[in-house]
C-alpha cells in the first residue's frame, strides 16, 4: 500500500519473493520432494569466481541467488555449498558486504550533499538500523560520522585520517 516503500525496490522484492517460494516448495508435499532433499555436489571454483565477478561487476541489480546461480551454470544448492567452501560466507552474505563497501565509497564521496538513508536505500538496506551495525561493525563508526567526516573541511584534500 505504500508505493515507495520497500517492497517497490526490486532489490528488496526479487529475493524476498524467492525466499518465499523456495520456502513453500521445502515445507509443502509435491511429487518432487525427494530432489529437493537429495544431496548435490557444489560448485566448483569456476562457478564461484563466476558468481563473485557477476556480484562485483553489478551488486546493484536485484539478484537472487536462483538467479545467479543460473548465471554461473550451477544449480543454486551446488552454489550455496561451493561459496560456502570457497569463500567461507553465503552468496547474498557476500553481497551484502560488496553493498556494504559501495555505501562507504558514496558515503565518502557523498559529503554535505548525500544523506545516509537514501545512500543504505541506493544499495538495497531498508532497515537503516540493521545497515548503521553493519557498517559500524565494519568500518568502526557509524555512517552518519563517515558522511559528517567527509564533509568537513579538509576531507577532500586528505587531511582527515581513516
Amino acid at each position: 500500500s505504500d508505493p515507495g516503500g520497500p517492497l517497490s525496490e526490486p532489490m528488496v522484492v526479487r529475493p524476498l519473493v524467492e525466499s518465499v517460494l523456495a520456502a513453500l516448495l521445502h515445507a509443502a508435499d509435491h511429487p518432487y520432494r525427494d530432489a529437493l532433499a537429495a544431496p548435490c555436489a557444489r560448485a566448483g571454483a569456476a562457478a564461484v569466481s563466476r558468481a563473485v565477478d557477476l556480484l562485483q561487476a553489478e551488486p546493484g541489480l536485484p539478484w537472487t541467488v536462483g538467479e545467479l546461480a543460473c548465471r554461473a551454470g550451477v544449480s543454486t544448492r551446488a552454489l550455496q555449498y561451493g561459496f560456502a567452501a570457497q569463500t567461507g560466507t553465503s552468496p547474498m552474505a557476500y553481497l551484502r558486504q560488496v553493498r556494504l563497501q559501495r555505501a562507504d565509497s558514496d558515503l565518502r564521496a557523498a559529503g554535505s550533499a548525500g544523506s545516509v538513508a537514501r545512500i543504505a536505500s541506493r544499495w538495497g538496506f531498508t532497515n537503516f538500523g540493521r545497515f548503521a551495525a553493519a557498517y559500524r561493525s565494519r568500518y568502526g563508526r557509524s555512517p552518519s560520522e563517515t558522511l559528517r567526516e567527509m564533509s568537513s573541511p579538509g576531507a577532500r584534500t586528505g587531511s582527515t585520517v581513516r
